[in-house]
């Protein structure tokens, strides 16, 4: 009995301590962001700031990355955001907003395409530089 105990004793904190040594790295949940409105907040020379404002079905949600891709006077505009699979979150209708600067390469007017769906997507057009 006298050599159960330690034994026991060592196979409890060799595991107990193996749980110490877990990674720091938390496992998301990631996914598009669907932009229900947009607001320029600002222009400056060439650069804009859009603020796109959509909804999350809990207040978990942060923004993840933007994706811009641009193709001659068309930018279209993707939001990513993402959720640690590990919160426990009510589940109601929570609004994010997320801000997005693009800066454009000359003046002209160029079409900004925020991404709702694969199929549809909020437009808006804004002209750069002066008019005469």
């Amino acid at each position: 009995m006298n050599k159960i105990i330690p034994l026991a004793s060592i196979v409890f904190l060799t595991f107990n301590n193996s749980c110490l040594f877990e990674p720091d790295e938390k496992e998301y949940i990631q996914g598009p962001f669907c932009v229900d409105s947009v607001k320029v907040t600002q222009i400056e020379d060439r650069n804009v700031t859009f603020e796109c404002i959509g909804w999350t079905g809990d207040p978990c949600w942060e923004h993840d990355h933007t994706e811009i891709d641009c193709q001659n006077i068309d930018y279209f505009v993707q939001i990513f955001i993402k959720r640690d699979k590990s919160l426990i979150c009510p589940q109601v209708i929570s609004k994010m907003t997320i801000p997005v600067s693009i800066t454009v390469g000359q003046d002209t007017s160029y079409t900004f395409h925020f991404w709702q769906t694969d199929s549809t997507s909020l437009d808006t057009t804004i002209t750069f530089g002066s008019s005469n």
